[in-house]
Parts: C-alpha cells; structure tokens; sequence
C-alpha cells in the first residue's frame, strides 16, 4: 500500500497509486546493479507499505517516459516502451545457468533510421546531482542489458549507439547561471560505450549465481549489500566560502579533503590571508548509503538492519 507521507495533492496521489511496474523476469537490467539483500528483500516482501516519498523520483521518471511515449508515438522511426523477455540458457553463447532464469526489461527508447539502430536510456536528476563515474558505470551496464535482450530477442538484428537523456527535472537557465554546479542544459546525452556480448553474459551470469545462491536462504544469511550497491560514499570535508546569506558556497579549488583535520588546517589558511569581510567555514559530504537512507523500503519497514547496526 502507498502512504501519502508527503502530503501530495489527491489527484497526484491517485495518479502514484495506478501506476504499476511491469515484472518481466527473475532478473531485470535494473535488479541485476541492485545488492544481493535488496534485490531478494524486494521479492521476499513484496507488498509491504511505501512511502510516496521515497517512490517520488521513481514516479517523476515515469512521467518522463510516458511524456516522450505519447509525443513520439505518431513518428515511425522511434518504438517506445519495447517489453523482453528471455530464458538465458536459451540464448547465451558463454556461460550456463544450473537453474535457468529468465532476464527481462523494457527498453525505454529505439530509433531506427537509415539501418542504423540506436537505443535510448532516460534518467531523471535533479540539478544538485553531479553525473559522476559512479552513476556512469552503472548505466553502462543496464544499457548495455537492454542491448544484449533487443538483439538476443530477435527485436533487432544488432545495435550501433548507446545514448542515455539525463533530464534534470528542476533545472533552470538562472541555476545555471548562478551555480558553477549546474550543468548548463537541461537535458545533457552521454554517449554509452558498448560492451561485447561476453562481459554482458558474464554480468548477467555472476548476478544470476549469487541470486540462486541465495535466493531459498533465511533472511539473516544473505549478506548486506556492498557500497557500490548501497550508494555509499565516504566523507569528504571541503573548505567553502560563506556566502551573503550565510550559507556555505561550492568548495574552493583544491580545498577538498578525506579527513576533517585536513580540511581544518586549510581553514587556517584561508582565514589568515582573507580579504576583509570574507569568511570561510567547513561543510561535510558524503558518509551516507543513500540507497539505503533514501530509497530502499527495506530498512524502513524493520527488514533490513544495515543503517541500525553501521551508524554511519
């Protein structure tokens, strides 16, 4: 059930509550990038309550999708919301399951033109989010999934381009101009390396593995998920400047460090050849799993234990 923790307008709440997520297979380019606790946790207690808003981005991403669906449906280049599904034994050239499994997704874009095949990812942010390495190699690979199930399907004969639409949902020209951390259009494409068909096996294969390793034991047995899944992230501390309202501004230039003494000495620094009527002040990032404090509905609804035993 959805609680309206949030205090959403009824017609969007309403709006929340019809939407559903189409389950395709054991494994889905997306569940694959999940830990082994959250991905097993998710079909384990499936039908627990969710908070709309941890379901908020989830839902404002679905709005993007059914936006582009309804204004491309009329151009015959582009097929939108393409639906697989396959058993991975059946198809895969490198690697055998001992239980098969089934893989499935839905590939948000295809477009089609001159025999050249592109697919199309879209991720929403919002603007205080930096498109970073991390959130890189994650699209990469279930990008590179939904290509291995467009091909391995028969739903095209092979595939040129990789493109993910990063939409910034709160973006504006005026945070653009203000902030040197706001990219400067609203809707940046990153041209996705493609994989061989062998590493996308051999993803697709390691998950599958551990998921059948794990996927009969009790709860208390299967490991936490690791930082990588968990969105973890260690602290950073960062010398800033005090801005007019009194707020901290984006870190100086080589001003970020790994431990707080670091940064304090930096501070010293700073305020010693300061100009008159400027002040400096430290700001601490990171030191969270965001996965989990965030997003994943495990921890909140006492079925997970990873925050409350690694106070972080």
């Amino acid at each position: 059930m959805l609680i309206n923790d949030c205090d959403l307008p009824l017609p969007t709440f309403r709006a929340m509550q019809k939407k559903t997520y189409v389950k395709l297979g054991d494994l889905s380019p997306s569940s694959i990038k999940m830990g082994i606790r959250q991905l097993l946790g998710n079909k384990r207690f499936k039908g627990g309550d969710q908070l709309a808003s941890r379901q908020w981005r989830m839902y404002t991403g679905t709005l993007v999708h059914i936006g582009q669906q309804i204004l491309l449906q009329d151009d015959p280049e582009f097929k939108c919301e393409i639906p697989m599904s396959v058993k991975f034994n059946d198809v895969s050239k490198f690697f055998k399951l001992p239980e098969d499994l089934t893989i499935g997704g839905t590939c948000d874009l295809l477009h089609i033109a001159n025999n050249i095949y592109t697919v199309w990812d879209y991720k929403t942010l919002a603007t205080v989010q930096m498109i970073d390495d991390e959130k890189i190699e994650g699209w990469t690979e279930q990008i590179n999934i939904y290509r291995w199930l467009l091909i391995v399907t028969g739903t095209v004969p092979k595939v040129d381009h990789l493109y993910v639409d990063a939409f910034y949902i709160d973006w504006s020209p005026t945070k653009a101009i203000r902030s040197r951390d706001v990219n400067d259009i609203p809707c940046p494409t990153l041209t996705i390396p493609m994989w061989d068909r062998k590493k996308c096996e051999e993803v697709i294969y390691n998950k599958a593995m551990e998921y059948l390793k794990y996927k009969d034991s009790p709860w208390d047995e299967i490991p936490y998920c690791d930082d990588k899944a968990r969105w973890y992230k260690p602290p950073k501390w960062s010398v800033c400047k005090v801005q007019p309202n009194g707020e901290l501004g984006s870190q100086l230039k080589f001003c970020g460090f790994d431990n707080e003494e670091d940064a304090n000495q930096k501070l010293m620094e700073r305020i010693a050849k300061a100009k008159k009527d400027e002040n400096f002040g430290i700001k601490k990032s990171g030191g969270e799993s965001t996965m989990c404090k965030d997003w994943c509905d495990l921890a909140r609804n006492g079925h997970c234990d990873f925050l409350s035993r690694n106070s972080e």
